[in-house]
């Protein structure tokens, strides 16, 4: 036992070194990771229970119109309570799945010594698939830590016989399913174990783990039962017919063997110059011919009981058998007859448990030659994947590749930094202005976390606070810097993206006069907002743009849209009806808003137009302080 057990020196240098590999390819680069809608979603409940206070029953929503549970965002709550900048919750991810390597490394060394522990941690650190989901703000993204710290504590709790270890496993069986679903596998695998092993003897622990999961889960369950639309949605997920497909079991051998990895970097076209494509297009059956050798002496093992006889390694090699199975099985069997499309990263859970039995191939070597052609086999995987990936985050942090990466974190945060550090308040103008649905508000909303800071949808309008401030437009496509630019409002600048990418618009402005605008005494509308100018432009390409130009006086009590009816000779009704979104929800005392509507050309005369706004969803027009609902703006002769 002492000298299979003992971990010499260098056992221990060896460790340090895939630890440090693994910390590197998590950690470093720092930045470039993607942050979009969902990374931002989750950072914003997360900020907002860290440090205001809301306490989140419920998690991001889903496509299916049911909220995820909110573990995932208690998780995050823990770093943005101690920053507010994404990238401490990034290493927080990245972190924990060092942690894991290290918690691989375990499980195969107390069951098949050091050679099994190199090989299983080797390819558990440099899997280009487990990087790339350990550098995010996802709940997906802690399925493979979960699913180690489970089997840690399933295995010392058959060892030790210990009703806290086993009851540690029942509540991440319960818990992680909560962080991302596909966690869930994970409590079918401990229900399969408890039925196998007879392990209700151990009932104390066993009801005290489920029962805390269970408590975890009652907030999302209220929430969810007192909500009309949450009720539904679930109802109508339920209702949904389930199909069968062999998807998650080819997905797991894709995972398992890092085939297609790319295309989550680089996009679906990228092609490696030699000699990486010839080794990358053969690394798949070198991976899957080791999994397979150890697959065969597991198998072989369990049949026999040979797992539990050499070297005083018996009870960690028993206990290891014993769940690794499930633990494969269900992570894929789950999603075998499914009502939502399986994805890849849903087999995460299962990945940790095919590298320990990659490194069980060790277990069965007692020729030295046969383990030398094994680990040279691993070490091969690892070092070509370590330059792969090392390699993909270079060119995803230089330039955009089609199809691949959005913008890292990186440059959206340097943006708003830069401009953050002149003083003035940031009013950021995007494609949509609602964080809860918008994903470049998301963004900018949780980068601007703690700073003065308007979000505005830019197709629609412009605003410039009264002391002035610093607009950044997602891009320079967008018509509020294309209405600025005719208006000539502010001084343009510009911030850098990738190369391939459009860089940020930025307009340093304060309150003006637009010249160009026709001014008017200011119509007050009873909401604070008041007419001050407007004009109309003749656009390319024929039609005509409504221009007009808002005081504001105090904050909206309200949300508002601003209606824009076009007139024409011959006809009592509006020809054309153009409404949106005031942006009421950024306006404060002193604020210019300038909005527009554009119309198609019409045939006949024009003869005036008519705007105002009024209160949504309950579409009752806001009057004028003079009388009326609507104001009137005559076509020039």
């Amino acid at each position: 036992m002492g000298k299979e057990r003992s971990i010499g020196a260098a056992e221990r240098v060896l460790l340090l070194v895939i630890l440090l590999v693994a910390a590197w390819l998590r950690l470093g680069w720092p930045r470039i990771v993607s942050f979009g809608y969902d990374e931002a979603r989750v950072s914003r409940l997360a900020l907002e229970m860290a440090h205001l206070g809301h306490f989140a029953a419920v998690g991001m929503p889903t496509s299916a119109g049911v909220p995820n549970f909110p573990a995932a965002v208690w998780l995050y709550a823990l770093p943005y309570a101690l920053s507010t900048d994404p990238l401490i919750a990034v290493a927080f991810t990245a972190l924990a799945n060092v942690l894991a390597v290290a918690g691989v490394w375990w499980l195969a060394r107390q069951a098949w010594g050091r050679w099994a522990a190199v090989a299983a941690a080797t390819l558990g650190a440099t899997s280009p698939y487990l990087v790339f989901y350990s550098r995010g703000i996802w709940g997906q993204d802690w399925l493979v830590p979960g699913a180690v710290l489970w089997a840690v504590c399933l295995v010392k709790g058959l060892r030790e016989q210990r009703d806290r270890w086993l009851g540690g496993a029942a509540f991440l069986a319960g818990c992680v399913g909560q962080v991302h679903p596909a966690g869930f596998s994970l409590a079918v695998a401990t229900a399969w174990l408890v039925i196998r092993l007879r392990l209700w003897r151990y009932w104390r622990g066993l009801c005290a783990g489920t029962g805390l999961a269970a408590l975890a889960a009652a907030p999302m369950a209220v929430q969810v039962l007192k909500s009309p639309t949450e009720a539904e949605g679930l109802r109508q997920m339920l209702g949904q017919r389930a199909t069968a497909s062999l998807t998650s079991v080819r997905q797991l051998a894709r995972l398992a063997a890092s085939k297609g990895w790319e295309w989550f970097w680089l996009g679906p076209d990228w092609q490696w110059g030699e000699p990486l494509r010839t080794v990358l297009g053969w690394l798949p059956l070198l991976l899957g011919a080791t999994v397979a050798v150890g697959m065969l002496w597991l198998v072989h093992d369990w049949s026999t009981a040979r797992g539990a006889g050499r070297s005083g390694e018996g009870e960690g090699a028993r206990a290891l058998l014993t769940i690794l199975v499930p633990w494969v099985v269900t992570a894929p069997a789950l999603f075998l007859w499914s009502k939502t499309p399986p994805y890849i990263q849903y087999q995460l859970t299962a990945v940790p448990a095919v590298y320990l039995a990659a490194g069980a191939a060790f277990r069965g070597r007692r020729r030295p030659a046969g383990r030398v052609v094994l680990a040279a086999m691993v070490l091969l995987a690892a070092v070509v994947q370590v330059r792969a990936v090392s390699r993909t985050l270079d060119v995803v942090q230089e330039r955009q590749v089609a199809g691949g990466l959005g913008t890292p974190l990186l440059y959206a945060q340097t943006a708003v930094n830069e401009l953050r550090e002149k003083g003035q308040p940031v009013v950021v103008e995007t494609a949509g202005a609602d964080p809860a649905f918008d994903g470049d508000a998301a963004v900018f909303d949780v980068l601007l976390w703690g700073s003065e800071r308007r979000l505005v949808d830019g197709r629609v309008a412009l605003l410039v606070p009264e002391k002035g401030a610093n607009l950044l437009f997602n891009f320079d496509t967008l018509p509020a810097w294309e209405v600025a630019s005719d208006l000539g409002i502010g001084v343009p600048g510009t911030l850098p993206r990738r190369q391939g990418e459009p860089p940020y618009a930025t307009l340093q402005a304060s309150v003006p006069l637009v010249p160009t605008l026709t001014s008017i005494e200011p119509v007050r509308l009873a909401n604070g907002a008041a007419l001050s100018g407007w004009t109309v432009q003749t656009r390319t390409g024929g039609g005509t743009r409504l221009i007009t130009a808002w005081r504001i006086d105090r904050r909206a009590a309200a949300q508002y849209h601003q209606f824009n009816h076009l007139y024409v000779e011959g006809r009592p009704g509006p020809a054309a009806v153009h409404d949106f979104s005031a942006q009421s929800a950024a306006w404060q005392a002193g604020d210019l808003l300038i909005t527009w509507a554009d119309f198609e050309s019409v045939a006949d005369k024009v003869l005036r137009w008519e705007v105002g706004m009024y209160s949504y969803p309950g579409i009752v027009r806001v009057p004028l302080e003079a009388g009326g609902d609507a104001i009137v703006l005559q076509a020039q002769p």
